[in-house]
């Protein structure tokens, strides 16, 4: 963004990127802009990116005025902030394969439009920052790709201990009295060898995805769920007491027994076991708080299975 705010003298250049997931855009990065517009989304149509983007072409105003400017930059400022009236502004599309993958933005004073040749220099300057961000995307659809479990789409081993890791190293900066507490959930399949031996390796992934989507909708974005390995599965909750692992825990049991999966010739109820622990309890480390959870999931499962233990 400063490359091209240099190149093209400008007061503002600003980057909006196209989220695959969502079909949805919004501003990633800017030179000069101010920080409150950073992660606005952009509504096609709207605002000098948005038409470019909906209209795959160059769009230049040489007096765009406040009352054109998206909604949502409106929105950030406050009423009573003074802002300008009208500016000189261009939007040039990002394709890449036929497909918008973004756009840029500039803007500068009225009195100093945006002439032709501009225009081809920039035009030759977004075809090079439509390739960036299409490989940016794809680097990080195939990061992403290298730490998640195919059949269950949860992170894999890898991710996990990285995160762990992290987390590690967090916690020891931090001044004990403050730290906040976090715990562990490891769960455990019951008699999943047995089940696929009866029923078939196909039945026994549709249980292992049907477990995760059961995690998904009970845990927190910002809690660590990952395919600890086999059957096994490790949740770790930041700022969470034993009592609330517990409480989800049972939530999660209660909710996989319900489930009934397409079997031999006769529908395959599956339970779970788990075990909990927390850092409230003395473990002073992330490994250790996840070697205390494993010892709860092993009682767990010597108490007769399909229960929850904390230790």
């Amino acid at each position: 963004m400063e490359g091209i705010r240099a190149l093209v003298a400008s007061e503002v250049v600003s980057l909006t990127t196209l989220d695959p997931a969502s079909g949805r855009y919004f501003v990633r990065a800017a030179s000069g802009l101010d920080p409150r517009y950073l992660g606005m989304e952009v509504t096609i149509g709207e605002g000098m990116v948005g038409r470019a983007i909906r209209d795959r072409a160059v769009v230049v105003d040489d007096r765009w005025e406040r009352a054109r400017f998206p909604r949502a930059a409106l929105e950030r400022v406050p009423p009573d902030e003074p802002t300008v009236e009208a500016l000189a502004g261009i939007g040039v599309p990002l394709l890449r394969d036929d497909v918008v993958v973004g756009g840029l933005t500039l803007v500068r004073s009225v009195d100093r439009p945006f002439d032709v040749h501009e225009r081809e220099i920039l035009q030759i300057v977004a075809g090079q920052a439509a390739l960036a961000v299409s490989n940016a995307a794809l680097l990080a659809q195939v990061t992403e790709s290298s730490l998640r479990d195919p059949l269950t789409g949860l992170y894999n081993r890898r991710f996990l201990d990285a995160t762990l890791e992290r987390m590690e190293a967090v916690r020891e900066r931090q001044n004990p009295e403050v730290r906040p507490t976090a715990s562990a959930i490891l769960f455990d399949l019951d008699h999943f060898g047995a089940l696929n031996k009866r029923h078939g390796h196909q039945v026994g992934d549709a249980v292992l995805r049907g477990f995760a989507e059961v995690l998904r909708a009970r845990v927190r974005a910002s809690d660590v769920v990952a395919r600890y390995g086999g059957e096994e599965f490790l949740v770790v909750l930041e700022d969470a007491s034993k009592a609330r692992a517990v409480r989800i825990a049972e939530t999660i049991r209660r909710r996989f027994a319900a489930l009934r999966f397409a079997g031999a010739g006769e529908p395959v109820a599956v339970t779970v076991s788990a075990g909990c622990a927390a850092t409230e309890d003395g473990v002073e480390t992330i490994s250790e708080l996840v070697r205390v959870a494993d010892a709860g999931l092993a009682m767990a499962k010597r108490g007769g299975r399909d229960q929850v233990v904390a230790v």
